[in-house]
């Protein structure tokens, strides 16, 4: 059992006297809403949810508070700052990678669209992937993945967009900075296709819509 589920377990039983006791060993002064508060993330969220969501109240960041805790409960320091590294570290790999994405290829020719309406409806054609869904997974499986995600898009969609017009072809762009591409029918097949992009930009930042 992780230190971390031992902590869960320990404040789960808390009465309000122990809550309340734990606190003064913490050395919150005036309101122990945010201390509080703190306990209670710990006790609903695991130990990666705890940690994306910061915490910080002029006495503790979300991890000082966590070891100070675990401390006060007798428990394993060390090994928690283990768990929490190895958090850490994983979550650092994922930032680091090329967010996936599938675009949908309609060999779309701007006429006289206005751009805002182009930008609004990027989104329509360029479909986002989360990492983890794809991070450390068999690229067989990933592929497979998408081919039925394909077919199952250009069914619902009738073979079409709004504004952007008939679908032709779809583009998967994996986390390892490769391309594939696919038919309308899921089917992955030899092809490149020149992609572009519509976007919004003022004073020339990019605004997402």
């Amino acid at each position: 059992m992780s230190e971390y589920i031992k902590l869960q377990e320990k404040i789960k039983n808390f009465s309000r006297d122990e809550v309340y006791n734990v606190i003064e060993k913490l050395k919150y002064k005036g309101s122990y809403n945010k201390a509080i508060e703190k306990i209670e993330s710990l006790k609903n969220n695991s130990l990666r949810e705890y940690l994306q969501k910061p915490h910080f109240d002029f006495h503790y960041s979300s991890k000082e508070f966590l070891y100070k805790l675990a401390e006060i409960l007798n428990l394993d320091v060390e090994k928690l700052k283990k768990e929490v590294k190895e958090i850490d570290d994983y979550l650092t790999i994922i930032s680091k990678l090329p967010e996936p994405y599938i675009f949908v290829d309609t060999n779309f020719k701007r006429a006289n669209q206005p751009i805002f309406a182009l930008a609004f409806m990027e989104g329509k054609r360029r479909i986002g992937v989360n990492k983890e869904e794809v991070y450390n997974k068999p690229l067989d499986e990933v592929l497979k993945n998408v081919g039925e995600f394909v077919k199952n898009h250009y069914k619902k969609n009738e073979g079409k967009l709004p504004m952007w017009g008939k679908i032709h072809k779809y583009v998967y762009h994996h986390i390892d900075g490769k391309s594939y591409v696919f038919d309308k029918e899921g089917n992955l097949i030899d092809d490149e296709i020149a992609e572009n992009k519509a976007t919004l930009k003022i004073k020339n930042k990019e605004i997402k819509i």
